[in-house]
């Protein structure tokens, strides 16, 4: 596991974590607490864990884990609203939900939520994301020209699995290994906060 270092100067990858127990597919942070999917279907069970990020301790969730969703195959792990949700490389971008807070019993579960596209069409890679300005979810997948394109940025619509291409990457070659995805506010709506908040100040004052 590694942490990027600079990433706005000059990037550069530190090794956090030489090794962890078992194959990572994905991860996500919900406050201070990392998660992660392991396992595959050769190595069970499969797990939903939270890892800590200075020594690489995994700790299960529940004794069977993320059950009824390969998570070899989890392209990305993203926290809405309190749901979190994973999107899957093969059958067509399958879309789950996973009870990682245990509300629905002793042990998390993953429900298929529904495919993302038409079932013929299989995603080589993706990862998912959340915009913390709107909640809205975005997805890279890297797929067939049937999708719209070879690799492209997507908004997706959870509610009805609808993908709608936003950003063509296929010319891009460069970026044709990559499967993770985040959204960063623009550094202007930064700037309007800032404004706004130096306004309040003077106001007070």
């Amino acid at each position: 596991m590694y942490r990027v270092a600079d990433p706005f100067g000059t990037p550069s990858l530190e090794l956090v974590v030489p090794t962890l127990e078992r194959r990572t597919s994905s991860i996500v942070w919900e406050g201070d607490t990392l998660y992660g999917i392991q396992g595959a279907n050769l190595d069970p069970p499969q797990t939903l864990v939270t890892i800590d990020p200075g020594d690489g301790y995994v700790s299960p969730v529940g004794t069977s884990g993320a059950t009824g969703i390969d998570p070899e195959q989890v392209g990305g792990l993203t926290i809405k609203n309190g749901v979190m949700w994973a999107l899957q490389n093969l059958h067509a971008g399958e879309l789950f939900t996973i009870d990682y807070k245990l509300t629905g019993g002793p042990e998390p579960t993953a429900t298929f939520v529904r495919t993302t596209s038409p079932d013929t069409i299989a995603f080589l890679s993706c990862g998912l994301a959340i915009d913390p300005a709107d909640a809205q979810l975005w997805a890279m997948i890297r797929s067939d020209r049937l999708l719209g394109s070879d690799i492209g940025v997507y908004q997706l619509d959870e509610t009805t699995g609808q993908l709608t291409l936003m950003f063509d990457l296929s010319e891009l070659t460069d970026v044709r290994g990559a499967s993770g995805i985040a959204v960063i506010p623009e550094p202007a709506s930064l700037a309007l906060l800032l404004v706004a908040s130096l306004l309040v100040i003077g106001a007070g004052n």
